[in-house]
């Protein structure tokens, strides 16, 4: 029996409103937004986290639930027609595990104007499960096995890098933080702010009248890969931080006018747990923020940065 509502070639651009709830709470909502939209002069389309806002989705993990979608199927049909009608949804719970209200899983989408909900009961020690689908109003046994993504959790639908925006769209960068490793002590606390794009882009650092010369504007691209080279790893094993103060923060205002407040806490010799606007779950290397602190240093100082170096 089919469960999903398919998803070709021709339909994938089409799909929008994705969204997982798991264990009752929404786990991911996802919105397609055309070239008209967001206003992107190439005229393609984007995709966007309508929650939890502020990361930005995993476009791999994405395409691969919508391949899935493409023909997804139970192993056979336990319910549908006039023996569906007759239950309602407390009967849906104690007969087959489906809690509509509050589901185990539920993953819903749209194609073109046409909704496709299907819920999961939780799967049994065998790892048999049940699945009740809209859009064929019937309820099937399926094979955890085949539906994978039941056991996903938020870090499989965030992409990796903290920061992935084009440079023309920033208008002001602050970065600030403190190194104190015994022989090495730094701080650092600047700002850029950035005008026009491309090859004519004015960068003026700390207020200053005076924008960066052309090797100036090229160091600070230099700079700015070290920014989008900061990735998420796995959950953190400590995110407890209220009260204490970050060793490194990173604040981006876009030519919108939104910022963004990147803070980071050391919590290992290794590892950073950071939050985006307060929220957080995922820690980054501790390597790659303490770069970000020494090439900022090094860009107020006018030395030479290298993207690719390990320090």
């Amino acid at each position: 029996p089919s469960l999903s509502l398919p998803v070709s070639t021709a339909t994938y651009t089409k799909v929008d409103d994705f969204t997982i709830i798991k264990n009752g709470e929404l786990l991911v909502a996802i919105d397609m937004m055309t070239a008209e939209e967001t206003g992107a002069e190439d005229g393609l389309m984007d995709y966007v986290f309508k929650y939890p806002k502020k990361y930005s989705p995993n476009l791999s993990t994405y395409s691969a639930i919508m391949e899935m979608m493409g023909s997804f199927a139970g192993l056979e049909t336990v319910a549908c027609g006039s023996d569906l009608e007759k239950l309602d949804e407390t009967m849906m719970k104690e007969t087959y595990g489906i809690d509509i209200e509050k589901p185990y899983f539920m993953l819903s989408y749209s194609v073109e104007d046409l909704d496709c909900i299907i819920a999961f009961s939780k799967p049994d020690e065998d790892g048999m499960m049940y699945a009740y689908s809209t859009v064929y109003n019937l309820v099937a046994k399926i094979d955890v096995a085949t539906a994978n993504f039941i056991n996903w959790g938020l870090l499989q639908y965030v992409d990796p890098p903290l920061f992935a925006e084009n440079i023309n769209d920033i208008a002001k960068i602050e970065i600030k933080g403190s190194i104190d490793n015994g022989d090495e002590k730094l701080d650092v606390d600047a700002y850029f702010t950035l005008e026009g794009e491309g090859e004519t882009i004015v960068i003026k650092q700390n207020g200053g009248a005076k924008p960066y010369d052309a090797d100036g504007v090229k160091t600070f691209r230099q700079l700015y890969k070290v920014m989008l080279g900061i990735r998420l790893q796995d959950y953190a094993e400590v995110t407890d931080f209220e009260g204490k103060e970050p060793f490194a923060e990173m604040t981006v205002t876009d030519d919108k006018g939104e910022t963004t407040a990147y803070k980071f806490y050391i919590y290992s010799t290794r590892r950073c747990y950071y939050t985006i606007n307060g929220v957080g779950e995922f820690y980054v290397l501790r390597d790659n923020v303490e770069k970000l602190l020494r090439d900022t240093d090094r860009m107020v100082n006018g030395l030479s940065i290298d993207s690719d170096a390990k320090n």
